[in-house]
Parts: C-alpha cells; sequence; structure tokens
C-alpha cells in the first residue's frame, strides 16, 4: 500500500509531465502574455489556443485556468478560437454572467471567483454592463424624445438621467 507522500510524489510527476503538454503550453503562455496569469516556468506566446485546450489545461494542470476562462469568454472572447459549441455547463456560466446573476459551481470553481474575474478582467474602472430591454408605449418614447433633445444626449443618457433625478428625488 502506498503512502501519502508516495501519491503525492506521482501526482506531482504527472502534473509535471502534463505541464510539457503542447495543450497547456499554448493556453498558459497566451495567459501570460496577456498579463492574465503568472507563471515562471511559461514562455508568452501570442498562439490562440482552443476552449477545448483551455479546459483540458484547467482541469488536468492548472485550476486557475477555469476561474478566468468563463470571463475571457465573456469579455474577451477573441483569446480562444472556437470550434463548434461549447459545452453546456461553461456556456450557462457565461449567459449567467452576462445576466449578472450568481453562477453554479464550475467544475469544482466557487461562483465567487467566476464572478471576481468577469468584473475585473477588461477595461480598467469599467463594470460589466447588464442588458435589459423594456417596451415603451407612443407617450414614453414622446417623453424620451423631449429629454435627449432637452439634455443633449441619446436615449440610453436620458434614461439614466432621469433615473438619477427621480432617485435624488425620492
Amino acid at each position: 500500500m502506498k503512502t501519502l507522500q508516495q501519491k503525492a510524489i506521482e501526482r506531482q510527476k504527472t502534473i509535471e509531465l502534463k505541464r510539457k503538454d503542447a495543450r497547456f503550453k499554448r493556453v498558459a503562455g497566451r495567459l501570460v502574455f496577456e498579463g492574465l496569469l503568472v507563471a515562471n516556468d511559461v514562455t508568452p506566446t501570442r498562439a490562440h489556443p482552443t476552449v477545448v485546450d483551455a479546459l483540458w489545461a484547467g482541469e488536468e494542470v492548472e485550476p486557475r485556468i477555469l476561474e478566468l476562462l468563463p470571463a475571457i469568454l465573456l469579455r474577451r472572447p477573441k483569446l480562444f478560437m472556437h470550434f463548434g459549441d461549447l459545452p453546456e455547463d461553461l456556456t450557462q456560466v457565461v449567459q449567467d454572467l452576462r445576466r449578472g446573476r450568481l453562477p453554479e459551481v464550475f467544475r469544482g470553481v466557487q461562483p465567487t471567483k467566476l464572478v471576481y474575474w468577469a468584473e475585473h478582467l477588461g477595461r480598467s474602472g469599467k463594470k460589466l454592463a447588464i442588458p435589459k430591454t423594456h417596451r415603451f408605449n407612443e407617450n414614453d418614447l414622446r417623453a424620451i424624445e423631449t429629454l435627449k433633445k432637452r439634455w443633449d444626449v441619446d436615449e440610453t443618457g436620458a434614461i439614466r438621467k432621469a433615473l438619477e433625478i427621480a432617485a435624488a428625488e425620492g
């Protein structure tokens, strides 16, 4: 029977072998190049890895990749090449993040870490916008047009300013 120390040594050897795999090198190298991951033994590269490679690297070698992957697909999707549909669990997490909902645990990664990266990845200081759709009647549209002209802003700006005024009053 193997001791705990022997099992740990075997596990470490397995991980060291997997770190030499081209899939891991492509994924980790790109993340290091982009400044999203710090790894001393990884050479930065501009290669575009696939999502499948990123999932493999995150599950088999470096779990931090799984923390970053949904946020990257949400905020900087061109970092990875896509071939076909994304796995269902990954699609659901990205949709939840896009809609401002707390996602489920994603392949062992806690939702708080997923939300953290979704909020902090991308342009500095810019929070993730949550798309909303509203149905306005003719009177509402005329009022919005009047506000647009009065404040010299677009529709979104007029609605935001009206909401700010209403919040300040009440």
